[in-house]
């Protein structure tokens, strides 16, 4: 309810200023101050602006903040329509067929495309967690399989389980928040994923493939090493 609240007094604002008598206001005392060009489009400014509104999105998608993105999107259409002359709406009355296929197609990929793929990819981590743990427990009951738990460990585990909240209990509403700001906010989760996520996925491929040949590297720099005693005979 709060992010809600958050959320329509934001927009709330933003309309008052780029269409309400707002802008005139606030207009009048940024020229005041001499900063009512400062982020005009194409100058150092608008650059330093979009810079920055990129690595606030990226910070905001890595800790999945749809209230982190909804603010940094806002505050910088603010700033371009205040301080660079940015006024979207002539825009958006002349373009209008553009717009009316653009909108609709930017949130189709984002519901239809990319929050499946996010979904599924975490459907994937949450897996992997669970069976490392669920591993972890055979090991602590000397299971080699699900099949020799005893009822009584099986209870522990369905309990264990319950308390841990792994996802394999939760219902798909769980994650509205997240599949929201997914279709919302797809093209910074788009590259962030490349920049962070798509990296780090490629490097653990060829670590698992190379892990070998790393760990005889390691082992041959240290065969040699004194006070191992490797070579020595037991008494």
């Amino acid at each position: 309810m709060g992010r809600l609240i958050f959320t329509i007094l934001c927009f709330a604002l933003l309309v008052w200023l780029l269409f309400g008598n707002g802008a005139a206001a606030a207009g009048g005392l940024l020229a005041g101050l001499g900063w009512a060009t400062i982020f005009v489009i194409g100058s150092i400014g608008f650059w330093v602006l979009m810079v920055s509104a990129c690595i606030a999105l990226c910070i905001a998608d890595e800790h999945e903040s749809g209230v982190g993105a909804t603010a940094t999107v806002l505050i910088t259409l603010l700033l371009l329509h205040l301080c660079g002359g940015f006024h979207p709406w002539p825009w958006i009355t002349t373009h209008w067929w553009t717009a009316a296929i653009g909108f609709p197609a930017y949130f189709a990929f984002g519901g239809g495309a990319w929050a499946v793929f996010m979904l599924r990819r975490r459907a994937r981590e949450e897996l992997e967690r669970y069976e490392k743990t669920f591993d972890a427990y055979l090991s602590s009951c000397r299971a080699k399989s699900e099949g020799d738990l005893t009822d009584a460990q099986r209870t522990e585990w369905l309990a264990q389980r319950k308390r841990s909240g792994f996802a394999i209990d939760k219902k798909i509403s769980d994650y509205k928040a997240l599949i929201l700001y997914w279709i919302c906010y797809w093209p910074p989760s788009l590259v962030w994923y490349f920049i962070s996520d798509f990296v780090k996925e490629i490097a653990d491929e060829i670590f698992r493939r190379l892990q070998g040949y790393y760990q005889r590297i390691w082992d041959d720099v240290w065969k040699n090493a004194r006070g191992s005693f490797r070579g020595a005979a037991s008494n």
